[in-house]
């Protein structure tokens, strides 16, 4: 395997305090009832249009999309945590001659703007995120690949939801379910992952 595509939150980093509060504010900002907090870890996966959008006509998503970036730019983004492991074994790829990519729902300059924040750039090949047009994991990926000439037989895309592992299945690539992040088992199991670890340098065994 030469090309490896990870997901952000939940795979990367633990984004979950900054963006369950970006979204309370969102809700609170807008006069809403803020959903209980399962829902909220729920919308931890899908971009932020894709979630909106079931809440409301496009003009809502429009402004509450806008009301969530107001919040984590500022401070919902520092409120997060690398994961044990996953830098080390992203570097351990790249000294083994691997490529490593990101590929996330996260709106692309955010993206970007928390590998700044955190200091991992040095760990990736290129970074890829949602945006002009591209909302879905499945989109997503097909531009990080094209953008990387990556090909289908020598890629994986590394995730925690069962968007993350239908992304990489719509790309024809093998897909690894991580167990650390916000989903399990039995959801990455049911979206039919080739592989499903426990921690990261499990990665390194496997291709």
């Amino acid at each position: 395997m030469k090309n490896y595509f990870f997901d952000l939150d939940g795979t990367i980093i633990n984004s979950e305090p900054g963006i369950k509060n970006a979204f309370r504010y969102t809700f609170d900002k807008l006069g809403m009832e803020t959903p209980d907090d399962a829902t909220l870890t729920s919308f931890i996966g899908p971009s932020l249009e894709a979630t909106f959008n079931k809440l409301g006509d496009s003009e809502f998503a429009e402004l509450a999309v806008k009301t969530y970036r107001e919040y984590y730019g500022k401070q919902g983004m520092f409120e997060a945590e690398v994961y044990p492991q996953i830098l080390e074994t992203m570097k351990m790829l790249r000294q083994a001659g691997k490529k490593v990519y990101v590929a996330t729902s996260k709106n692309e300059p955010v993206a970007i703007k928390t590998f700044e924040a955190f200091k991992m750039n040095d760990f990736v090949d290129g970074i890829t995120g949602s945006g002009e047009g591209k909302f879905t994991k499945t989109l997503v990926l097909a531009e990080a690949m094209k953008n990387a000439g990556a090909s289908k037989e020598d890629s994986v895309m590394i995730g925690d939801r069962s968007y993350d592992i239908v992304g990489g299945q719509e790309n024809n690539v093998k897909t690894v379910g991580v167990l650390y992040g916000f989903g399990d088992h039995e959801e990455l199991k049911t979206a039919g992952a080739d592989f499903i670890i426990e921690n990261p340098k499990e990665l390194l065994e496997l291709f």
